[in-house]
C-alpha cells in the first residue's frame, strides 16, 4: 500500500477488503495463555526494556516481537509492546498498539495496564467516545485516579466538547490484519510486490524504495535481512517455485537473479 506497510491477510473465509478502524471479527483465533516466559525469552524480555528505557523505541518492538514469537498470548509481553509502539508512533502503531491491548484483555480482562493501554490507543487514533467510555468503565472497574489517566480524560473530553467526530468504525463485514511488516519505504511508484519466501513461506519480502529488498520473518515480523537490489529502487521480486533464487527488478532495464553461494544453476 501506497505510504504504508505490508499486511497479511487471512483470505480463507473470502471476506472482502473492508474498513478495519476497529476490529470487529479477527482472522485469528486467540487461545488464553498466561504461562511463565522460559529464561531464554525472560532475558530477551529485559533486553528489550533496556531499549525501552534507552528511547530506542524501534528495537524495543522488535525485541518484544520475537519474545511474542513463544508466547504470542503473553499479557506483560503484550502491554510492553502496546506502550513501546504508542512511543513510536509509525503509521499504523496505534492501531496496532490497540490489537494488542484487545488480545490482553482477552487473556485477562482484569489486567489494568491493557484497558490503559487501549484508552492510550483509542485517544491517539482519534476515537474520542469509544475511549471516554472506556475511561469510564475503567475508573468504575479499579476505582483509579491516576494522575494520566485524569490527563487523558482532559484530552479526551475536551475533543469531544470541540466537536472533534470520530472516525468510522468498521462495520460486522471487516475483517482484521493477520501480521504488519514495518521498515521498508513505498512513496515513489505505486508497485512494491511482496511476496513470500522459504519452504515453508517462514518468509515475507517486499521491495523498498531505497534501493533494497527486505525479508522479515512471518511469524514475529522481524526484519531478518536487507539487500541492495538495484542502483534505484526495487519493485518487484519473485522465488523460484523450489529453489532458494529470486529475480528482482526495479526501474533498471535489468533482472537480477539472486541465490547462496554454494547454489549452482545449471543452464541448458
Amino acid at each position: 500500500m501506497g505510504f504504508e506497510q505490508l499486511y497479511l491477510y487471512n483470505v480463507v473465509t473470502g471476506a472482502a477488503h473492508a474498513d478495519i478502524t476497529l476490529p470487529v471479527n479477527s482472522s485469528t483465533e486467540f487461545v488464553p495463555c498466561c504461562q511463565d516466559l522460559d529464561a531464554k525469552t525472560a532475558e530477551l524480555k529485559n533486553i528489550g526494556n533496556n531499549f525501552f528505557k534507552q528511547q530506542n523505541y524501534i528495537t524495543a518492538v522488535t525485541t518484544y516481537s520475537e519474545c511474542l514469537k513463544s508466547y504470542p498470548n503473553n499479557v506483560f509481553l503484550l502491554n510492553n509492546r502496546a506502550l513501546a509502539l504508542l512511543k513510536r508512533g509509525w503509521i499504523g502503531d496505534h492501531y496496532a498498539a490497540y490489537r494488542d491491548s484487545v488480545l490482553a484483555l482477552l487473556n485477562d480482562p482484569t489486567n489494568e495496564k491493557a484497558y490503559f493501554r487501549q484508552i492510550q490507543a483509542l485517544q491517539e487514533l482519534g476515537f474520542n467516545k469509544a475511549a471516554w467510555g472506556r475511561i469510564k468503565q475503567f475508573k468504575a472497574q479499579f476505582n483509579s485516579s491516576d494522575m494520566l489517566l485524569k490527563n487523558l480524560l482532559d484530552t479526551v473530553s475536551s475533543a469531544i466538547e470541540g466537536g472533534a467526530k470520530d472516525p468510522e468504525a468498521a462495520g460486522p463485514e471487516a475483517v482484521d490484519y493477520v501480521k504488519r511488516y514495518c521498515g521498508h519505504c513505498n512513496a515513489t511508484t505505486d508497485i512494491k510486490e511482496a511476496n513470500f519466501f522459504g519452504p515453508n513461506n517462514e518468509y515475507i519480502m517486499a521491495g523498498s524504495d531505497d534501493k533494497n529488498f527486505f525479508f522479515w520473518d512471518r511469524i514475529s515480523g522481524s526484519i531478518l535481512k536487507v539487500y541492495q537490489g538495484d542502483n534505484d529502487l526495487v519493485n518487484c521480486l519473485q522465488p523460484h517455485p523450489y529453489l532458494p533464487i529470486i529475480a528482482t527488478s526495479g526501474i533498471e532495464d535489468v533482472v537480477k537473479i539472486w541465490s547462496p553461494s554454494h547454489v549452482r544453476i545449471r543452464t541448458m
